[in-house]
């Protein structure tokens, strides 16, 4: 019990809490009980050592020992003790106590709290991570993989193309040199008849209708080779397979008549719409049936 200066009795921990609550200065004490209850800390007595030192004068005392001949030594203060959260209200930075001085309550860090759980999250992320690059890298290499394929495909085609091409040169030199010829001697005739005295400008215009219709011959077939020799990629467009098969059979009428064989084709009466590479289609048709291994 303690007593205040009017003479009123308090009992030791309510009137220390009473003072705790109104005071606008931390509170230091010695005796450790303070400590968690609103004492910043302190150089404390530690009831440890003192009950063991107490324990120690009974038992000699019990044993015949004279009380008065008993001298205990002075106790030295243990080591300072500080309470963590009076620390935070005050402010008091941890650099400024004494070295070697204990700090209790102290919040422990997420890292403290949840050591274990933190490592096991950075160890799937770590996983994760490591999966997905992996897919990425795979990702990569077979989109390489589909490119490279897609060219050296291409490249074969094309080399078919010519392979075909070779196959028809005969048919393609006798495509050119029939609307060629025709030409020729259409012009001879168109001189001819400019030479005249009275020329019949009704002739003159079949017959220059007829150059026009050779050389447009001439060109388409060259247009055609050219189609199927372009080095270009695949191109997936929308047509008509009608068209497709029409053109053919005109790119092969000389090469079936040098052959003295008969080429006919029957084209649907309605559109036969496709998507699909035109060239790629055409090269299909035209490449002669052999068997591939």
């Amino acid at each position: 019990m303690n007593v205040d200066a009017q003479g009123v009795v308090h009992e030791g921990d309510e009137a220390f809490r009473r003072l705790h609550a109104i005071s606008n200065a931390p509170i230091f004490g010695y005796t450790e009980p303070l400590i968690g209850q609103g004492a910043v800390g302190g150089p404390f007595n530690a009831v440890h050592d003192t009950s063991l030192a107490t324990a120690a004068a009974v038992i000699r005392i019990l044993r015949g020992d004279r009380a008065g001949d008993i001298r205990i030594p002075p106790l030295e203060f243990s080591t300072p003790r500080f309470d963590w959260r009076e620390m935070q209200r005050w402010r008091i930075a941890e650099d400024r106590l004494p070295p070697g001085s204990e700090i209790y309550f102290r919040d422990r860090t997420s890292w403290e709290r949840y050591r274990g759980q933190i490592a096991l999250v950075c160890a799937i992320i770590l996983f994760q991570s490591a999966t997905i690059w992996a897919l990425l890298l795979e990702r990569r290499r077979r989109q390489y993989f589909q490119i490279e394929a897609s060219r050296r495909s291409a490249e074969l085609a094309h080399l078919n193309r010519y392979s075909t091409a070779g196959e028809l040169t005969a048919s393609i030199a006798h495509g050119i040199n029939q609307p060629l010829g025709a030409i020729l001697t259409n012009a001879e005739t168109l001189q001819l008849m400019l030479k005249s005295p009275a020329p019949d400008l009704r002739d003159i215009s079949e017959v220059v209708d007829d150059i026009h219709r050779d050389n447009k011959r001439a060109s388409e077939v060259i247009l055609r080779l050219r189609n199927l020799l372009k080095k270009a990629p695949s191109k997936v467009t929308s047509a008509d397979l009608n068209d497709i098969v029409r053109d053919t059979v005109q790119m092969l009428s000389p090469y079936a008549a040098m052959r003295k064989c008969d080429l006919n084709s029957v084209n649907c009466s309605e559109l036969l719409p496709f998507k699909g590479d035109q060239v790629q289609i055409q090269q299909i048709l035209v490449t002669p049936n052999r068997k591939r291994s």
